[in-house]
């Protein structure tokens, strides 16, 4: 269960064991990653701190944080890493404004057709993930202004070459909306 050549690596996090368990078994039978399982938080974000994990999926109701606080903590340390919620809870549940943070949401039914929709969901994100990841390093090896944005419109990667033509450093750059290159 090594390596990014055998397939996404796919963190699952539930502070419940039992629908932790549930939710490995019926994405395994997918046969599409390598996944590891948690109940604990500060393990998500050490495998994203190391560039283990390539996505993550994650419950909402946990004890010390819930889903989006922990995607919050995932955001300042890569801000498109592909973030699903899979939660009990109702979708009208949440505002728009969550909604719009997670890369998707579903709500737990145990039915073999949502597993296999999350499955396909996180092999497109994770396909999505890694080309970002490849653009950028293009990005930072190009001598002329060059930058990256993502289907929000958010720029992911820019060089120094970008920044110096616009006066800003590029960690100030990315995350950013395009409509910064043009203030």
């Amino acid at each position: 269960m090594t390596g990014r050549d055998e397939g996404p690596n796919l963190m699952l996090i539930d502070d419940d064991q039992d629908c932790l368990d549930l939710n490995e078994a019926m994405l395994e039978r997918e046969g599409l990653f390598n996944i590891k399982t948690t109940t604990e938080q500060e393990e998500v974000i050490d495998e994203v701190e190391s560039s283990w994990a390539d996505a993550v999926v994650s419950d909402y109701d946990m004890p010390e944080i819930d889903g989006l606080e922990l995607l919050e903590d995932v955001r300042e340390i890569d801000d498109e890493l592909p973030y699903m919620l899979l939660t009990g809870r109702e979708r009208e549940e949440f505002s728009e404004e969550d909604l719009e943070k997670v890369t998707r949401y579903y709500q737990k039914d145990g039915k073999p057709e949502t597993y296999e929709e999350i499955a396909h969901t996180v092999a497109n994100e994770v396909e999505r993930y890694r080309k970002l990841q490849a653009a950028g390093k293009v990005v930072g090896n190009h001598s002329g202004p060059t930058l990256v944005i993502n289907d929000k419109l958010n720029i992911t990667s820019a060089n120094e070459a970008l920044a110096e033509v616009i006066d800003e450093e590029v960690h100030d750059i990315e995350g950013e909306d395009i409509s910064a290159v043009n203030d």
